[in-house]
């Protein structure tokens, strides 16, 4: 009977083994799919954040590229909020010819759309070059000379000022 008892102790030995075994690879995997989960929230905050900001700064830029008096305004394409910057080209027969590039949000895309002055009317909103991927866009005068921006992506909101240095005279 010694003998019995001593294979009974050794499967007994052997099924402990393999329950603890197993128990470390079910928490080992546990463990790393958390890592994962909290990886990839932190990746897609991340992209997001980093999108705001890239749309910010794009915005930011096409501004102080264009600030000269009279050519910043903002309107509503649309049915939305847009930014318009004018520019004028002067043809050699003395003639003026204005064209706008409106930049604004829809299906889903920052978007930029460059056309000559007085053809808004055809204008479709997809028309637009598709920029960066974001969900809304807001621009609102803050001040005299300060839009205040405000981006939207994935939940979360961004803003900044930008100063217009270059103002009109009232008359």
């Amino acid at each position: 009977m010694g003998g019995f008892t001593i294979k009974r102790s050794s499967l007994m030995e052997s099924i402990a083994l393999l329950v603890l075994c197993t128990l470390f690879v079910v928490l080992a995997i546990a463990a790393l799919a958390t890592g994962v989960n909290a990886y990839n929230g932190t990746v897609s905050l991340v992209e997001s954040v980093n999108t705001e900001r890239t749309a910010l700064a794009y915005i930011g830029n096409q501004v102080r590229q264009n600030d000269r008096a009279g050519a910043v305004e903002i309107t509503r394409i649309f049915d939305q909020d847009a930014l318009v910057l004018k520019e004028f080209s002067y043809g050699t027969d003395g003639s003026v010819y204005e064209y706008r590039t409106y930049i604004y949000c829809s299906g889903g895309w920052l978007r930029e759309l460059y056309t000559e002055y007085g053809l808004e009317g055809d204008m479709i909103p997809d028309a637009g070059t598709e920029l960066i991927p974001l969900d809304s866009v807001s621009f609102s005068e803050a001040a005299i000379g300060l839009i205040q921006v405000t981006v939207r992506q994935g939940g979360s909101d961004a803003s900044t000022l930008l100063a217009i240095s270059s103002q009109e005279v009232p008359s």
